[in-house]
């Protein structure tokens, strides 16, 4: 059986030994309990305890250590509980015809610890004409560094608007034979594609020593999973550079743990069964 026809269902009562196989199992578990919960937009009550007890399960096998390297990539939210967050990941379905927007993708990527650059990364699809169908990112830059041995101090600096993706249906509209046609169709769709806006945001100052900015603990952190909490929880997985590198040396990787995990479930039921039989 492999993995994804298990689901992490019915494993019933596993040993932790802190081992390679009992992190896969407990990751494992904390992403099947996100499932279905559109990144914590419809999450109910009984969903959040459900995740959070995950999410403790998985952090209590988190290293003494956190290795600040494996911070620097491309990140993609599975799941949070910021409630400043919460209502951009709601199905637009909730939210009524007239909602504006759309939102797509979530993401945050770092630079290297010396660089001390973070972005979170929004993508959104315009709902309502005439931008209907057109697609953009918002952007929050920000500077970033250590706190503590498990937290950053993130201090955001400028938010900005581009990479514009005009609809089929927007662009038809700008080259419309109904409109007078010149220079002024190209100019018009290559301003509207290259449209950045940047705007500043306020900076917080402190008399106290250290790092200023808002606190953002890193509870679990390694290649491919971050977990963090920051006026909420937020669990992320690695946005994969290349699609056939890194990701299928993860699959092997995955697939022994998964082999480990079995043989720890399996010792755990002959233990069982001598214990019955005495």
């Amino acid at each position: 059986m492999t993995p994804e026809q298990d689901g992490c269902r019915g494993l019933g009562p596993v040993v932790l030994l802190g081992g390679p196989a009992d992190l896969w199992l407990a990751k494992r578990r904390l992403l099947k309990s996100i499932e279905g919960t559109e990144r914590g937009g419809e999450a109910t009550r009984l969903d959040r305890g459900a995740v959070e007890e995950a999410q403790v399960a998985v952090e209590a096998l988190a290293g003494a250590d956190l290795d600040y390297a494996l911070l620097e990539g491309k990140w993609r939210l599975l799941y949070t509980t910021a409630p400043d967050v919460v209502p951009l990941v709601r199905p637009p379905r909730t939210l009524g015809p007239l909602a504006p927007l759309s939102i797509g993708r979530i993401y945050q990527r770092f630079s290297s610890l010396e660089q001390g650059q973070a972005e979170n990364i929004i993508e959104a699809t315009a709902r309502l004409p005439p931008l209907a169908g057109a697609g953009f990112q918002f952007v929050v830059e920000a500077r970033y560094e250590p706190r503590t041995a498990r937290s950053i101090a993130l201090r955001f600096q400028s938010a900005r608007l581009g990479e514009v993706a005009l609809s089929p249906e927007l662009q038809n509209f700008v080259a419309s034979p109904m409109l007078p046609r010149g220079w002024w169709n190209l100019w018009a769709l290559q301003q509207l594609q290259q449209l950045s806006l940047r705007v500043p945001l306020p900076t917080v100052s402190s008399s106290s020593p250290g790092p200023v900015g808002t606190n953002y603990l890193l509870t679990y952190l390694d290649k491919d999973l971050l977990i963090g909490r920051a006026q909420g929880t937020f669990i992320f997985s690695r946005e994969a550079e290349e699609e056939g590198g890194e990701s299928g040396q993860q699959e092997v990787v995955q697939e022994q743990e998964w082999q480990q995990a079995q043989a720890v479930r399996e010792a755990v039921a002959v233990e069982e069964e001598d214990v019955l039989l005495l």
